[in-house]
């Protein structure tokens, strides 16, 4: 399947799946992009969209991660 033919509402889905399944995943959008093999358009959409719902934080640095997981952080 090509990028171009994945609807973004599964490229959301899929991104979202990884962090379910590594909890303290922590990617920036370079990583993002290398990850899933998608263009910068794509991984800005999907993060913006995973940080607008609330599932995602972006941490001062550029990267992203589950918001639970970066209080965790901060408490350490």
């Amino acid at each position: 399947m090509l990028i171009t033919e994945t609807p973004m509402t599964e490229w959301i889905r899929l991104v979202r799946a990884e962090y379910d399944e590594m909890p303290g995943l922590v990617l920036t959008c370079p990583q993002v992009r290398r990850m899933w093999g998608v263009d910068e358009t794509v991984c800005h959409t999907v993060l913006t969209e995973l940080v607008r719902s609330g599932f995602l934080a972006r941490r001062p640095n550029g990267s992203y991660g589950r918001p639970t997981d970066l209080r965790v952080a901060r408490a350490s």
